[in-house]
């Protein structure tokens, strides 16, 4: 069975913002996750959220 990981709303808000601090981390998180052929996987409840956050809130 593949393994999967949980992105939560934090772990996408911080890869969206290029001036959040953790940014570069995030992405070399992110990078050895997508070579190492884990699955990403997010609930509707977290995607409303990221999506809420993006669109009526700060990234900051």
């Amino acid at each position: 069975m593949k393994q999967a990981v949980f992105a939560d709303t934090s772990a996408w808000l911080v890869l969206i913002n290029e001036a959040d601090a953790d940014h570069s981390r995030a992405k070399t998180i992110r990078n050895k996750l997508l070579h190492s052929k884990k699955s990403f996987f997010i609930t509707i409840g977290k995607l409303c959220e990221l999506t809420g956050r993006f669109f009526f809130g700060s990234l900051a």
